[in-house]
């Protein structure tokens, strides 16, 4: 079914002429790079085209992992871990609408090097046929480093769980104020935004008046995702 679904997806793609595509994918990254011990990952937006509500579903269609890799996806507020391919709930997307944040997808390496390729659909969940896939890159090395993004610098947060603030280091090579770190909770509803004005130095951000839970933060460059991961707030 899987394998039906992911050749459908990608006939609609090559004729697109012949299919009214309601979907459309925007704000990604499709090579992601890291070390072999720290998880990978990243968002995107996708927006409802037509004129019509739709109900949005997600799929994990193809999952070439490198040896000891895995792979899951969180969809519209849940999580679903590395043996779920299908997303368990919807999300309902008003005609001209888009959702950033609904969806989060992971690599883990957990110590091995490698690349993977992951592919996900989404599509109308009353309309099979109408949908659009994308696949992500993984590269897990020895080093880390994200050639693409090798002049934009941003640690992870320490201390992480965090209880009333965490600190973030940065360094950046273009204007500083084209750059944003942006927090969304699981929802994909943005919390928290700060503006950078270096070129390098460091960001404390508040955590004391968000609620105990996982939150996701984004470096942001000019609207484009340079990199994603998680936040954990544990208020004691």
């Amino acid at each position: 079914m899987k394998r039906i679904l992911y050749l459908v997806a990608i006939f609609s793609f090559l004729f697109t002429g012949a299919f009214a595509q309601s979907l459309s994918l925007s704000n990604y990254n499709i090579t992601v790079w890291g070390n072999q011990w720290d998880e990978m990952g990243g968002s995107l937006t996708f927006m409802n085209t037509s004129s019509n509500s739709i109900d949005v579903m997600c799929e994990r269609v193809n999952n070439d992992l490198a040896p000891g890799h895995s792979s899951y996806f969180c969809f519209n507020g849940e999580c679903f871990d590395d043996n779920t391919s299908l997303s368990t709930v919807v999300h309902n997307l008003a005609a001209g609408a888009s959702a950033s944040g609904s969806f989060i997808h992971y690599c883990k390496p957990q110590g091995n090097l490698g690349h993977s390729n992951v592919s996900y659909c989404f599509y109308d969940n009353n309309n099979s046929a109408d949908s659009v896939c994308i696949t992500f890159s993984y590269s897990a090395s020895a080093v880390g480093i994200n050639e693409q993004n090798k002049d934009a610098f941003l640690s992870y947060p320490q201390p992480n769980p965090s209880d009333n603030y965490t600190t973030f280091s940065y360094s950046v090579q273009e204007n500083p104020l084209d750059y944003s770190l942006v927090v969304y909770n699981i929802l994909g509803t943005k919390v928290a935004e700060q503006q950078l004005t270096d070129n390098q130095g460091l960001i404390v951000l508040s955590t004391r008046d968000l609620n105990a839970g996982n939150y996701f933060y984004s470096l942001i460059y000019k609207d484009q995702v340079v990199s994603t991961s998680k936040l954990l707030v544990s208020h004691r």
